[in-house]
């Protein structure tokens, strides 16, 4: 139970990092540099996830 409610807070904070960069994203510039923030973050998200396992 514990390993699902970590795994459900790491998904959680994933989509919310994601979603304030878009949103930030979004109001700041183009679209060309929200494809890279995306994958930046997605990079991150996934490094994250490896470091704390």
């Amino acid at each position: 139970m514990k390993d699902f409610i970590i795994l459900c807070a790491k998904i959680a904070l994933g989509i919310f990092i994601a979603g304030a960069l878009i949103l930030g994203t979004v109001k700041g510039s183009a679209n060309d540099s929200l494809l890279n923030k995306t994958k930046n973050v997605m990079q991150q998200s996934l490094e994250f996830q490896k470091n704390y396992p």
